[in-house]
């Protein structure tokens, strides 16, 4: 009954990182983490004995975007093709010490090298579960910069993020 069903080849991945590559522990603004530059306050690499009790959504390591004093936030950069459609891909979920109600959210930037980077995307993130998302843009300079960012009131703890890769 599935004859017509052909599968193409795999996406061609244009980047991907777990954090796998980070050692567990605090990073501070304008730190290297994991192919990754901490762009504003500070973010949390979390490992196998993670003090929050949340397995990895693959692999072992997960970033939190610290929100403590200021809105944790990273960013890489990455060659593109200028007019080619991509699939940015990423799990995201709540901090499990965030209240139930409370504001929690990421801000998402993809585009050109940008001294100021104005969020492309406003991502609410509902759930204590792990959530993937996909989100496809056409690049429009020969490098974009993806930049996530927590958005999230004083009182409620950070946005976490694994597994992110974009593919063509």
């Amino acid at each position: 009954p599935y004859t017509n069903f052909v599968l193409g080849p795999p996406p061609n991945r244009i980047m991907f990182d777990g954090f796998e590559n980070a050692a567990p522990g605090e990073y501070l603004t304008n730190s290297a983490v994991s192919g990754w530059v901490v762009t504003g306050g500070k973010v949390l690499i979390h490992g196998t004995n993670d003090p929050l009790g949340i397995r990895a959504f693959a692999g072992t390591n997960f970033v939190e975007l610290d929100t403590r004093r200021n809105p944790g936030a990273i960013m890489t950069t990455f060659n593109t093709a200028p007019g080619t459609d991509y699939q940015l891909s990423f799990a995201v979920r709540r901090n499990p010490l965030s209240l139930s109600g409370s504001a929690h959210a990421l801000q998402v930037y993809y585009g050109p090298p940008l001294d100021f980077r104005p969020p492309v995307l406003f991502m609410g993130v509902p759930v204590f579960g792990w959530l993937t998302t996909n989100i496809i843009f056409r690049a429009i300079s020969p490098l974009t910069s993806l930049e996530l960012s927590a958005l999230t009131s004083a009182s409620s703890p950070s946005a976490i993020i694994r597994s992110t890769r974009c593919s063509i």
